[in-house]
């Protein structure tokens, strides 16, 4: 999921983030965050919420590693 037009997340918003990854995993997939402002980055972190889906700095980033071809650490930035 391409967050890089987020300017406010509230509880929410962190609810359906929560939710997306529950229904995702659920469904036998993976949900991943990329592209995720500084500031968002850090509500996450706050929040415990950057444990579940895993958070990539790109979407390029995060392609690759859910289709198997990058092998980095789930909350690791560049």
């Amino acid at each position: 999921m391409d967050l890089s037009g987020v300017t406010f997340c509230d509880s929410g918003d962190l609810n359906a983030l929560l939710a997306a990854h529950r229904i995702a995993a659920s469904n036998g997939t993976a949900l991943a965050l990329a592209c995720v402002p500084p500031v968002l980055r850090r509500v996450l972190e706050m929040t415990g919420v950057d444990q579940l889906p895993a958070v990539h700095d790109t979407v390029a980033e995060a392609v690759a590693v859910l289709e198997g071809g990058l092998h980095r650490d789930r909350n690791a930035t560049a």
